[in-house]
């Protein structure tokens, strides 16, 4: 993989992607106690499970984003995610991510599959989605936002 996964440990990178403009797009403007629950959950995740939403860096060390994996509290599945910046979109970072983080979750978790969505009016993060093989199964609000949810089963 071109980008390099790393523990999401830096509170102000984490902030930096959720608070950029296309975030805000597609997400709404959540004030610091939201953002600071999910950063803790992010962290608690790595220490109970080893996955975590992963700082995405290049070789040089240059943060490109997030991506790795939560827990959908509403069905307790394992949820695929990432957010890049978006001067870097169309440039492959968010699909090699998704794949890579893929083939690595089912070696070292026993989960049937992994779901994964996107806002339903976001083309781009929905065609990752379908690039690395998930199967849309309908819209679902998360947030008030209508999402295109989409699943992955473990290959046999």
């Amino acid at each position: 993989m071109r980008g390099r996964l790393r523990t999401f440990l830096c509170w102000s990178l984490f902030t930096a992607i959720q608070r950029c403009s296309i975030s805000l797009r597609w997400a709404p403007p959540w004030g610091e106690p939201y953002l600071r629950a999910k950063f803790d959950g992010f962290r608690a995740d790595y220490g109970a499970h080893g996955w975590t939403k992963f700082k995405v860096t290049d070789r040089r060390g240059v943060f490109l984003g997030r991506a790795g994996f939560g827990c959908f509290s509403p069905t307790g599945e394992l949820e695929l995610g990432y957010s890049f910046f978006r001067d870097l979109w169309g440039r492959g970072y968010a699909t090699e991510a998704a794949r890579a983080l893929l083939d690595w979750v089912y070696q070292i978790q026993p989960v049937d599959h992994v779901i994964g969505f996107a806002v339903a009016g976001h083309e781009a993060s929905r065609r990752v989605l379908e690039k690395v093989g998930m199967a849309f199964t309908g819209i679902q609000d998360v947030d008030g936002i209508p999402n295109a949810f989409y699943r992955h089963n473990r290959p046999v």
